[in-house]
């Protein structure tokens, strides 16, 4: 990370980037404990983190809302930009060919809580889901997301 300034953070996700360490692994798979084994040469420091809350609205696109999803790691956030009607759901649920899926287990810091925490996004309001792993679902994002948590939730 170098020549980063600064960087915007839920606060859970703070001190490791201040101290330059990985958060832990997910200790309930046996990757993620391979994983907790392997040395790691961590990355740079970064001093200046904007510390971001739940709830908290970005003054960005018109206002950006963190939602707090942790389980991926401590920290990790989801976006909602309420006069869009979108939902940048982050790591906290892939859409791989067309499919929504769980991240991997052995790449979080608690997949629990990942399951867990996800629930959170059926219960805002939004049209469209966005992503960071597979495409988009513009009008029925919410309905997908509500449908495939209900699935895999049993």
């Amino acid at each position: 990370m170098s020549g980063v300034d600064s960087v915007m953070a839920h606060t859970a996700e703070a001190g490791y980037l201040r101290s330059g360490s990985m958060p832990p692994r997910d200790a309930t798979t046996g990757i993620g404990r391979l994983i907790e084994r392997l040395p790691t040469g961590g990355f740079s420091s970064v001093h200046a983190v904007t510390e971001l809350h739940d709830g908290q609205v970005l003054d960005l696109a018109g206002g950006l809302q963190i939602v707090h999803t942790p389980g991926h790691t401590p920290g990790h956030v989801s976006l909602l930009h309420p006069d869009s009607g979108v939902l940048i759901t982050g790591d906290a649920i892939f859409n791989m060919r067309a499919r929504m899926t769980w991240p991997l287990a052995a790449f979080c810091t608690s997949f629990a809580q990942t399951r867990r925490t996800a629930q959170i996004l059926a219960d805002l309001e939004y049209s469209t889901a966005a992503f960071t792993h597979g495409p988009e679902i513009r009008g029925t994002g919410r309905a997908a997301i509500q449908d495939f948590l209900r699935r895999k939730q049993r």
